[in-house]
């Protein structure tokens, strides 16, 4: 095959430093691939994380709207003839992700969308669990709509029983910390944990307990190379949303990295996330034409408590204010702390803690004393 008939991404992420693609080449010809021999999708209740499957490789990917970058990721992965299944969970974006990857020209027969039926806004270890719950094949790999896969990454990385391969924000260059999501493992070690714990409020984290469950069962992990995928770049407006006002309280809670240590907060918090647990209850319906939907069937059983969420973000606040004014924002009561976190962040000073703590010991509140021993 000559260089000009090759699939546009081979020569695109074979060689060399990633190129940004083009919505033009998200459409460029893709390699036929006959249909996978599979047992057929019946509706029914959307079943536990099994243990045991069919020999096989799933991707699982879930997205609400942004498909943008989904239709740079695809082709990549429709490329790759080893993946027997491809699922894309639509958690009731705008447009349907089947409309908008029709409108692409990207088909492939071992693609399922199935598509969230209420609008319950995006929470994406429920939307990733449920693609985890429906996958076929005994080795799953669970990856966001924004990574695409180069040329030999199923040549050095195939997961077996008791071993897993992740990424690792760690050890990469900063541009490529978002692959940190992206994890390949066997069914058998992903349903002793139960999949991605759902205790989970806005963004970040989630990835880390799961690899640290995954350790703690007795799953050893490999780093991925970070040189077979590549990131799709966008800005934090997508992970959370901007700051309101600018409030100490609001600029703090707009930075993904308060998000990230409030939901490892909440995760200690709350009962332990195992292969135990029953996960919520879903009901999928095949239609006709073979798209697949689901919808709730059930309580969502992994609602944060108020109590928890609350005291969670109190803690992170207090912490990123003390990084910023000193630690003696630590021994200020709620009564004294929340109007300085009322007050834009960039005209707080350490005169202003100060005054907080004078006013507290007025009032016959405690003398702060942030580091006194037990």
């Amino acid at each position: 095959m000559t260089r000009s008939a090759q699939p546009f991404f081979s020569r695109l992420l074979g060689r060399g430093k990633p190129a940004h693609a083009t919505p033009e080449a998200a459409q460029a010809p893709l390699p036929a691939r006959p249909p996978i021999p599979t047992a057929p999708i019946v509706s029914g209740p959307v079943p536990a994380i099994a243990a045991e499957s069919a020999p096989g490789i799933t991707f699982v990917t879930a997205v609400r709207n942004r498909t943008e970058n989904l239709l740079q990721a695809l082709p990549t992965w429709i490329e790759r003839p080893e993946i027997d299944e491809i699922i894309i969970v639509d958690w009731h974006s705008d447009e349907p992700v089947a409309q908008s990857l029709a409108d692409a020209g990207l088909t492939d027969p071992r693609i399922r969308i199935p598509r969230l039926v209420a609008d319950e806004g995006w929470h994406s270890p429920s939307a990733f669990n449920m693609g985890l719950r429906l996958a076929r094949f005994d080795k799953v790999l669970k990856i966001d709509g924004d990574i695409l896969i180069k040329d030999g990454f199923f040549e050095k990385h195939m997961p077996s029983p008791g071993r897993y391969i992740a990424g690792n924000f760690r050890i990469v260059e900063k541009h490529e910390i978002h692959i940190n999501g992206t994890v390949f493992l066997h069914r058998s070690d992903l349903a002793k944990v139960g999949g991605i714990n759902e205790f989970k409020v806005g963004y970040g984290w989630e990835d880390d307990d799961f690899y640290e469950r995954l350790t703690r069962a007795g799953t050893a992990r490999e780093d991925l190379d970070a040189k077979l995928v590549f990131h799709v770049p966008h800005g934090d407006e997508t992970r959370v949303p901007p700051a309101r006002t600018a409030s100490a309280r609001d600029q703090i809670m707009a930075r993904p990295a308060f998000d990230v240590r409030r939901n490892r907060y909440i995760m200690e918090f709350m009962p332990d996330w195992t292969g135990k647990r029953t996960l919520p209850a879903f009901q999928l319906k095949v239609a006709p034409d073979g798209s697949e939907t689901v919808a709730r069937d059930g309580p969502d059983t992994s609602v944060v408590p108020p109590f928890v969420l609350a005291r969670a973000t109190d803690m992170c606040l207090r912490i990123y204010l003390s990084h910023r004014l000193g630690q003696d924002v630590l021994g200020l009561d709620e009564p004294f702390l929340a109007p300085l976190l009322d007050k834009p962040l960039a005209e707080l000073g350490p005169d202003d803690v100060a005054a907080a703590l004078a006013a507290q010991e007025a009032a016959g509140g405690p003398a702060p004393s942030p580091t006194a021993r037990m």
